[in-house]
């Protein structure tokens, strides 16, 4: 089984060294994939609650925040050559489409063909009216902006017309190094998300799922891949485990329920404490490798 890194990076603690140290000590150590998340910004109230924790908070505190998952990893190419970078999981329907689509592509090019992006339609109403973006209908947004981002990348002149985006035919270069085009991966485990996964996606992404839940959305998935004549073969599925719930021993349960690869998280603090918080994590990543 494949291993990834999720890599919470935040700021001010969040610095280049940090980046720097956790990218190369990840591809050093012999991590498929580094991922980076993205949030543009933190609310002191917000609805509905947080899924990925107990009490529904984000674990984030007044002055921390996000940096820029594409600028971080654009930072994590200059200073690898092997490792994927990926989104886990860009908020595609709150971004600028076509500026997503040449921030994608310039990194894809600068890193030689290394891009997973990884996207989903977001779950905080806040979030959207600060990008002044409408909240409703953002799935239908999402699954636009994706046909919009195939035809920017793969068509040369590209055109589109859409209800959310539209524009005449024109050349946006650079295009992605990898054909026709970075791997899309589609995150979430509602309805909607495995329909979009099976129309577009090359991969799937549940975040914290256990492998009970797991087996239950990769069947789900599979019988609709199989519907509609795709192969499961053609879809890697990724799940972030739990960093307070996982244990090793789940490993197994998770490669039977489907999965193809597992991400483990960090959150450096340091250059430091990156390395320190990897050779800790290494005899899980080596017993995930080993699957």
């Amino acid at each position: 089984m494949k291993v990834g890194l999720f890599g919470v990076f935040v700021t001010p603690r969040c610095t280049p060294d940090v980046v720097t140290a956790t990218a190369r000590d990840a591809e050093e150590r012999g991590y498929d994939s580094l991922w980076v998340g993205e949030h543009l910004a933190f609310f002191d109230a917000y609805t509905p609650a947080y899924p990925g924790s107990e009490d529904g908070r984000i674990p984030i505190q007044p002055d921390e925040g996000m940096p820029d998952p594409l600028i971080v990893l654009g930072w994590a190419a200059a200073v690898t050559t092997r490792i994927r970078l990926a989104t886990g999981i860009c908020l595609l329907p709150q971004r600028s489409l076509p500026y997503t689509a040449k921030e994608v592509a310039t990194l894809d090019w600068f890193s030689g063909g290394r891009v997973d992006f990884g996207v989903g339609v977001g779950w905080q109403r806040e979030e959207f009216d600060a990008a002044g973006v409408p909240w409703e209908r953002r799935g239908a947004r999402t699954d636009e902006y994706l046909d919009a981002l195939v035809q920017l990348w793969s068509t040369d002149p590209s055109s589109f017309d859409g209800e959310f985006v539209s524009f005449e035919p024109c050349r946006l270069h650079p295009k992605p190094v990898q054909q026709p085009y970075p791997r899309l991966v589609i995150g979430g485990h509602a309805a909607a998300s495995l329909r979009r996964t099976v129309r577009i996606g090359d991969g799937w992404f549940g975040w914290y799922l256990s492998p009970d839940d797991t087996a239950r959305l990769v069947a789900e998935l599979t019988e609709r891949a199989e519907a509609a004549g795709r192969s499961m073969a053609d879809i890697e599925v990724t799940v972030q485990v739990h960093p307070d719930r996982f244990d090793p021993s789940m490993i197994e349960a998770y490669r039977e329920a489907g999965v193809d690869q597992l991400t483990i998280m960090a959150r450096p603090s340091s250059a430091d404490h990156a390395r320190r918080a990897l050779e800790r994590l290494q005899p899980v990543a080596d017993a995930i490798r080993a699957v």
